[in-house]
């Protein structure tokens, strides 16, 4: 096996049980796309706007463990995100957003969200192991919306 594949193989996602990711994004393709990517190695939910997204999210029929969200649809991202910031349930599940607006960065970021994902999609690979990386991450964390240093137990950072 090249190193290439290996490498490509311990990033694709080496969790014991599946983890649950709500994708929500109001163009079908993209939820696809992403579906794609992800249905090998998580369990995949779908959300077409952010109110269905928040219905899933407060039902909890189903653990969910990352949000991927888009921002510009109906019921935008940036109102579930401010949603988010006020329910501490919520708060411990990390939100990625979705985008190819480099200018809306900054608010989303003053709004909570852990991380973007640039469209379009170019690398699976890098999805996979972002996705990953970010529930083990929060796993990994005390009860907190904020993650810390294993050592020092110190906020990171916080946008409060």
């Amino acid at each position: 096996m090249s190193e290439e594949k290996k490498i490509r193989n311990a990033n694709r996602g080496n969790f014991s049980i599946k983890r649950t990711v709500l994708i929500v994004d109001d163009e079908e393709i993209n939820v696809e796309i992403l579906t794609t990517i992800l249905e090998e190695d998580f369990h995949v939910l779908k959300a077409y706007d952010g109110k269905e997204a928040l219905e899933l999210l407060q039902k909890g029929d189903q653990k969910i463990d990352m949000v991927l969200l888009d921002v510009f649809m109906p019921f935008d991202g940036r109102e579930v995100l401010k949603i988010r910031q006020q329910n501490p349930e919520l708060k411990r599940i990390p939100f990625i957003v979705c985008t190819s607006d480099k200018n809306i960065e900054k608010e989303c970021f003053y709004l909570g969200v852990n991380d973007f994902i640039k469209k379009p999609y170019e690398n699976p690979d890098i999805i996979v192991a972002r996705v990953k990386r970010m529930i083990e991450l929060y796993e990994n964390t005390p009860s907190s919306s904020t993650p810390t240093s294993p050592k020092s137990k110190r906020t990171w950072f916080s946008f409060r």
